[in-house]
Protein backbone atom coordinates (compact mmCIF):
# COMPACT_ATOMS: atom_id res chain seq x y z
CA UNK A 1 0.00 0.00 0.00
CA UNK A 2 0.90 3.42 -0.32
CA UNK A 3 0.10 4.00 3.04
CA UNK A 4 -2.03 2.77 5.97
CA UNK A 5 -5.34 4.26 6.81
CA UNK A 6 -4.62 6.49 10.38
CA UNK A 7 -8.48 7.34 11.00
CA UNK A 8 -11.65 5.20 11.01
CA UNK A 9 -12.89 7.19 7.92
CA UNK A 10 -9.98 6.42 6.19
CA UNK A 11 -10.13 2.88 7.00
CA UNK A 12 -13.63 2.08 5.75
CA UNK A 13 -12.35 3.78 2.66
CA UNK A 14 -9.91 1.38 1.78
CA UNK A 15 -11.81 -1.43 3.19
CA UNK A 16 -14.52 -0.53 0.48
CA UNK A 17 -12.17 -0.28 -1.95
CA UNK A 18 -10.81 -3.82 -0.84
CA UNK A 19 -14.59 -5.11 -1.06
CA UNK A 20 -14.95 -3.42 -4.43
CA UNK A 21 -11.91 -5.17 -5.75
CA UNK A 22 -13.33 -8.31 -5.04
CA UNK A 23 -16.59 -7.87 -6.66
CA UNK A 24 -15.08 -6.36 -9.82
CA UNK A 25 -12.45 -9.48 -10.34
CA UNK A 26 -15.58 -11.51 -9.81
CA UNK A 27 -17.90 -9.78 -12.30
CA UNK A 28 -15.01 -9.09 -15.10
CA UNK A 29 -12.59 -10.85 -14.45
CA UNK A 30 -9.06 -10.26 -12.99
CA UNK A 31 -7.17 -9.30 -16.37
CA UNK A 32 -10.02 -6.66 -17.50
CA UNK A 33 -10.24 -5.22 -13.74
CA UNK A 34 -9.03 -1.91 -13.46
CA UNK A 35 -8.88 0.60 -10.87
CA UNK A 36 -11.32 3.17 -12.13
CA UNK A 37 -14.14 -0.14 -11.78
CA UNK A 38 -12.73 -0.74 -8.83
CA UNK A 39 -12.97 2.79 -7.85
CA UNK A 40 -16.79 2.88 -9.50
CA UNK A 41 -17.69 -0.21 -7.23
CA UNK A 42 -16.48 1.48 -4.24
CA UNK A 43 -18.25 5.14 -5.01
CA UNK A 44 -15.06 6.29 -4.35
CA UNK A 45 -12.98 8.86 -6.46
CA UNK A 46 -10.04 7.69 -8.22
CA UNK A 47 -7.84 10.19 -6.42
CA UNK A 48 -8.36 8.71 -3.27
CA UNK A 49 -7.71 5.11 -4.21
CA UNK A 50 -4.22 6.54 -5.43
CA UNK A 51 -3.80 8.16 -1.79
CA UNK A 52 -3.82 4.65 -0.59
CA UNK A 53 -2.80 2.00 -3.82
CA UNK A 54 0.18 2.40 -5.92
CA UNK A 55 -1.99 0.47 -8.70
CA UNK A 56 -4.28 -2.59 -8.95
CA UNK A 57 -1.96 -5.09 -8.21
CA UNK A 58 -1.39 -3.11 -4.91
CA UNK A 59 -5.42 -3.86 -4.53
CA UNK A 60 -5.25 -7.36 -5.33
CA UNK A 61 -2.01 -7.79 -2.98
CA UNK A 62 -3.97 -6.56 -0.11
CA UNK A 63 -7.37 -8.75 -0.90
CA UNK A 64 -5.37 -11.72 -0.80
CA UNK A 65 -3.83 -10.82 2.56
CA UNK A 66 -7.17 -10.03 3.63
CA UNK A 67 -8.62 -13.66 2.52
CA UNK A 68 -5.54 -15.41 3.82
CA UNK A 69 -6.08 -13.86 7.46
CA UNK A 70 -9.79 -14.70 7.09
CA UNK A 71 -8.28 -18.44 6.61
CA UNK A 72 -5.93 -18.72 9.07
CA UNK A 73 -8.99 -17.27 11.62
CA UNK A 74 -11.06 -20.23 10.14
CA UNK A 75 -8.44 -23.01 10.52
CA UNK A 76 -7.49 -21.62 13.87
CA UNK A 77 -10.90 -22.62 15.27
CA UNK A 78 -11.45 -25.68 13.12
CA UNK A 79 -7.44 -26.89 15.01
CA UNK A 80 -8.79 -25.92 18.30
CA UNK A 81 -12.24 -27.61 18.12
CA UNK A 82 -10.70 -31.58 16.74
CA UNK A 83 -8.10 -32.39 19.55
CA UNK A 84 -5.45 -31.64 16.66
CA UNK A 85 -2.72 -33.61 19.04
CA UNK A 86 -5.06 -36.58 19.01
CA UNK A 87 -5.60 -36.97 15.08
CA UNK A 88 -3.04 -39.02 13.19
CA UNK A 89 -1.01 -37.12 10.50
CA UNK A 90 -3.75 -38.94 7.79
CA UNK A 91 -6.80 -37.25 9.38
CA UNK A 92 -5.07 -33.95 10.34
CA UNK A 93 -4.04 -33.91 6.33
CA UNK A 94 -7.61 -34.77 5.07
CA UNK A 95 -9.18 -32.50 7.64
CA UNK A 96 -6.93 -29.58 6.64
CA UNK A 97 -7.55 -30.33 2.70
CA UNK A 98 -10.94 -30.75 3.28
CA UNK A 99 -11.57 -27.02 5.30
CA UNK A 100 -9.41 -25.01 2.58
CA UNK A 101 -11.12 -26.51 -0.28
CA UNK A 102 -14.65 -25.44 1.29
CA UNK A 103 -13.48 -22.11 2.38
CA UNK A 104 -12.46 -21.23 -1.83
CA UNK A 105 -15.59 -22.85 -3.05
CA UNK A 106 -17.75 -20.22 -1.25
CA UNK A 107 -15.62 -17.37 -2.48
CA UNK A 108 -15.80 -17.27 -6.07
CA UNK A 109 -12.89 -14.50 -6.12
CA UNK A 110 -10.70 -17.15 -4.99
CA UNK A 111 -11.58 -19.34 -8.14
CA UNK A 112 -10.74 -16.59 -10.43
CA UNK A 113 -7.38 -15.47 -9.05
CA UNK A 114 -6.45 -19.24 -8.12
CA UNK A 115 -6.71 -18.99 -12.44
CA UNK A 116 -3.80 -16.43 -12.48
CA UNK A 117 -0.40 -18.12 -10.93
CA UNK A 118 1.48 -14.98 -11.52
CA UNK A 119 -0.10 -13.31 -9.61
CA UNK A 120 -1.40 -15.87 -7.03
CA UNK A 121 1.56 -17.14 -5.88
CA UNK A 122 4.01 -13.99 -5.97
CA UNK A 123 1.36 -12.74 -2.89
CA UNK A 124 2.60 -12.32 0.70
CA UNK A 125 -0.86 -13.47 1.65
CA UNK A 126 -0.59 -16.92 -0.13
CA UNK A 127 3.18 -17.01 0.98
CA UNK A 128 1.57 -15.80 4.70
CA UNK A 129 -0.57 -18.80 4.73
CA UNK A 130 1.95 -21.80 3.49
CA UNK A 131 4.16 -20.51 6.71
CA UNK A 132 1.14 -20.83 8.79
CA UNK A 133 0.29 -24.54 7.14
CA UNK A 134 4.19 -24.71 8.13
CA UNK A 135 3.93 -23.92 12.04
CA UNK A 136 0.43 -25.65 13.33
CA UNK A 137 2.35 -28.82 10.99
CA UNK A 138 5.57 -28.35 13.44
CA UNK A 139 3.58 -27.94 16.87
CA UNK A 140 2.09 -31.19 15.95
CA UNK A 141 4.95 -33.13 14.59
CA UNK A 142 7.11 -31.67 18.08
CA UNK A 143 4.39 -32.52 20.12
CA UNK A 144 4.99 -36.37 18.78
CA UNK A 145 8.22 -35.95 18.29
CA UNK A 146 8.83 -39.71 19.64
CA UNK A 147 6.63 -41.15 17.28
CA UNK A 148 7.50 -39.09 14.38
CA UNK A 149 12.08 -38.20 15.17
CA UNK A 150 11.85 -36.40 11.20
CA UNK A 151 15.09 -34.88 11.08
CA UNK A 152 14.57 -33.07 8.04
CA UNK A 153 11.05 -31.86 9.56
CA UNK A 154 11.34 -28.48 7.92
CA UNK A 155 12.09 -29.79 4.37
CA UNK A 156 9.24 -31.97 4.35
CA UNK A 157 6.55 -28.83 5.47
CA UNK A 158 8.08 -26.97 3.12
CA UNK A 159 7.35 -29.23 0.23
CA UNK A 160 4.03 -30.56 1.29
CA UNK A 161 2.65 -26.98 2.14
CA UNK A 162 3.65 -25.74 -1.40
CA UNK A 163 2.81 -28.60 -3.47
CA UNK A 164 -0.45 -28.66 -1.63
CA UNK A 165 -1.39 -25.34 -1.60
CA UNK A 166 -0.40 -25.75 -5.54
CA UNK A 167 -2.32 -28.50 -6.48
CA UNK A 168 -5.35 -26.81 -4.75
CA UNK A 169 -4.88 -23.58 -6.38
CA UNK A 170 -4.80 -25.89 -9.89
CA UNK A 171 -7.55 -27.90 -8.99
CA UNK A 172 -9.81 -24.82 -8.11
CA UNK A 173 -8.87 -23.01 -11.40
CA UNK A 174 -10.24 -25.61 -13.64
CA UNK A 175 -13.80 -24.64 -14.52
CA UNK A 176 -14.86 -28.33 -15.08
CA UNK A 177 -12.28 -30.07 -12.59
CA UNK A 178 -11.10 -33.60 -14.02
CA UNK A 179 -11.60 -35.02 -10.52
CA UNK A 180 -13.90 -34.35 -7.89
CA UNK A 181 -12.72 -32.21 -4.40
CA UNK A 182 -13.12 -35.96 -2.71
CA UNK A 183 -10.98 -37.31 -5.32
CA UNK A 184 -8.11 -35.13 -4.56
CA UNK A 185 -8.66 -35.04 -0.91
CA UNK A 186 -7.84 -39.00 -0.94
CA UNK A 187 -5.35 -38.76 -3.64
CA UNK A 188 -3.26 -36.14 -1.63
CA UNK A 189 -3.72 -38.27 1.93
CA UNK A 190 -2.27 -41.39 0.27
CA UNK A 191 0.62 -39.38 -0.93
CA UNK A 192 1.51 -37.15 2.20
CA UNK A 193 0.61 -39.06 4.87
CA UNK A 194 2.95 -41.95 4.56
CA UNK A 195 5.67 -39.27 3.90
CA UNK A 196 5.31 -38.29 7.37
CA UNK A 197 4.27 -41.84 8.91
CA UNK A 198 7.60 -43.51 7.74
CA UNK A 199 9.68 -41.98 10.75
CA UNK A 200 6.94 -43.80 13.11
CA UNK A 201 7.39 -47.54 10.90
CA UNK A 202 11.40 -47.07 11.27
CA UNK A 203 11.15 -45.84 15.11
CA UNK A 204 9.09 -49.12 15.24
CA UNK A 205 11.51 -51.38 13.66
CA UNK A 206 14.12 -50.69 15.57
CA UNK A 207 12.93 -51.14 18.99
Amino acid sequence: MRKRPQQKRSQALVDKLIDATAVVIVERGLTFTTTNHIAEQANADIASLYQYFENKEDLIEELLKRLSSEMIDIANGYFSSISMYDASPAELIRGALTLGLNIARQKPVVLELAQHPGVFFSSHGVLRLENYLQEVATAYFTHHFRSYPISDLHTRLHIVSRSAITLLARHLAEQTPMITDQALIEAMVALYGPYFEVAQIEVAQTA
